[in-house]
């Protein structure tokens, strides 16, 4: 488990008039557990919880502060199952979810309203098979994610943006070449849909839907090491 801060600050002071100021900080939080449940099965959690907050006080009178805050949260976890001495199954899952709120003194009087919301699910299944000096790792994955935009009061509605991503592709070989060399193959790539919500402007506002689908290569990699 560990614990991280960082802090920042930007103050400027004219020779006459008014300054600004500007701040930003974040703490976070970790902690992992890796055991050992029986002979063939093995498990390896995390959690994480990050916030970050950042602040500004503008050289304008008639401007007040304004300030963004968000929490972050994240959960993963991996069970490892040794099958057989050549032939191990790893499935794995994960959690990601942030919001936040902010105040924006630009405006008078000053408003506070909700900042986007994100929420992330993955999960998988990858395999670890070693033949001798041959190894073969990876799977596939499902993800999605989904960033949610609050309504603005006399504005507009709440609108959503999600991915959803199957089969996500991630596969690697490894093999050695000689007493001093291995070689690296790699591929990476996925099949994704793309829901977005966007307002059409009208009184009282609608909401429009685009759906766009696709592959994504990202591509193969080859390597020694």
């Amino acid at each position: 488990m560990g614990v991280a801060y960082a802090s920042t600050t930007n103050d400027f002071t004219p020779a006459t008039g008014t300054g600004t100021e500007g701040s930003a900080s974040q703490i976070g939080f970790n902690v992992g557990v890796l055991a050992q449940l029986t002979g063939s099965l093995k498990l390896d959690l995390g959690a994480s919880l990050i916030m970050p907050n950042a602040s500004f006080t503008p050289a304008v009178t008639t401007q007040t502060e304004s300030k963004v805050s968000q929490t972050f949260i994240g959960v993963n976890a991996r069970l490892f199952w040794k099958y057989s001495p050549k032939l191990s199954f790893v499935p794995v899952v994960g959690f990601i979810t942030a919001s936040g709120t902010g105040d924006n003194g630009t405006i008078t009087p000053a408003v506070s309203a909700d900042l986007p919301s994100l929420t992330v699910i993955t999960a998988g299944f990858g395999i670890n098979y070693i033949v001798g000096d041959f190894l073969l790792a990876g799977g596939p994955a499902f993800a999605t994610t989904t960033v949610t935009t609050p309504a603005i009061p006399n504005g507009n509605p709440e609108l959503k943006t999600s991915t959803m991503i199957f089969p996500m592709w991630n596969l690697g070989l490894e093999w050695k070449m000689n007493d001093w060399l291995m070689g690296r193959l790699g591929y990476v790539g996925n099949t994704n849909k793309v829901t977005s919500e966007s307002s059409n402007g009208a009184t009282p506002p609608a909401v429009n839907e685009n759906v766009t689908t696709g592959f994504a290569p990202y591509g193969a990699t080859l390597g020694l090491g």
